[in-house]
């Protein structure tokens, strides 16, 4: 499969299903910044070889086997982002143009190992959700944009719009970045900014901005009661802290139950893959879990 292939595949799908935009001939051309006659003669091209569905005037589809070639590429893509940032400290501004290169020269085999060594991720360092190997994506459904939290609930980043590089600085300076922890003040100036915790400090967010993260609200393992098992979910630390507790066991999809504690409270020990650890409650309120 060629590059302008994949790309073009790509393109229509995430018009679709990222962006919520119609896939026209003149979308894709502007995505790809490319002409539109370029886009038509390459719809033809790839609707004879059954991947996209072409019609005269109408918006572009994808066939089965097209949609699964797209999929495939959009999972290469975002595990290299992923990798770059976590792996090679390339900056968050940098990682998808250097990711649109890897995702067309890696196998599959290459592909898994690098998602086994993550952690099997569901985000990339976006907060774009990566397809497993199956080409399911994960839940997003309980997503809310920043700019609707409400008070006393905490809540991770999980996504930020990053087309623009002005706006993905501007987050990143005000720390709103995935797996940041965000806890909302007040709201401010009749509604038109919002006073934030974020990482243990207050910032102050113009709601245009807020509108540009998503987030989700926290259960923390620092929160599990004795008689209740969980399941891990993800790990909100640095990239260091979060290898330090993959190593040790963490790893999405596992099961906990918290087994003794101290007579302070703190540390807690916990039960993991037949292992108990004993962390901190800070530590602990880095490990975010589901209630089974």
């Amino acid at each position: 499969m060629t590059i302008s292939t994949e790309n073009f595949l790509k393109t229509i799908f995430l018009l679709q299903n990222d962006e919520q935009t119609l896939p026209s001939p003149t979308a894709v051309a502007r995505s790809l910044d490319i002409t539109n006659a370029a886009v038509t003669d390459m719809s033809k091209k790839l609707a004879a070889k059954g991947l996209v569905i072409y019609q005269k005037y109408k918006e572009l589809s994808l066939t089965e086997e097209g949609e699964q070639i797209a999929v495939t590429t959009i999972r290469r893509h975002r595990l290299w982002e992923s990798f770059l940032l976590e792996v090679l400290d390339v900056p968050l501004d940098k990682v998808h143009d250097e990711a649109e290169s890897l995702e067309h020269h890696v196998s599959d085999y290459l592909t898994t190992k690098i998602d086994e060594y993550l952690g099997f991720p569901d985000f990339d360092p976006h907060g774009d959700p990566i397809p497993d190997s199956s080409g399911d994506f994960p839940d997003m459904s309980n997503f809310v944009f920043l700019d609707n939290i409400e008070r006393n609930i905490a809540y991770k980043v999980t996504r930020i719009e990053h087309h623009s590089i002005d706006n993905l600085l501007k987050l990143r300076s005000l720390k709103l970045i995935p797996d940041s922890r965000v806890d909302l003040v007040e709201v401010l100036d009749e509604g038109d900014s919002l006073l934030l915790i974020v990482e243990k400090e207050k910032i102050v967010v113009p709601k245009w901005l807020a509108k540009k993260v998503w987030v989700k609200p926290l259960k923390l393992l620092s929160d599990l009661p004795f008689d209740q098992e969980a399941i891990i979910e993800d790990v909100v630390a640095d990239k260091y802290k979060k290898r330090r507790f993959l190593d040790l066991g963490f790893i999405k999809g596992t099961k906990i139950n918290k087994v003794m504690s101290a007579p302070s409270g703190d540390p807690c020990s916990y039960q993991i893959r037949g292992t108990t650890i004993a962390l901190r409650n800070n530590e602990a309120s880095q490990i975010l879990i589901q209630y089974e």
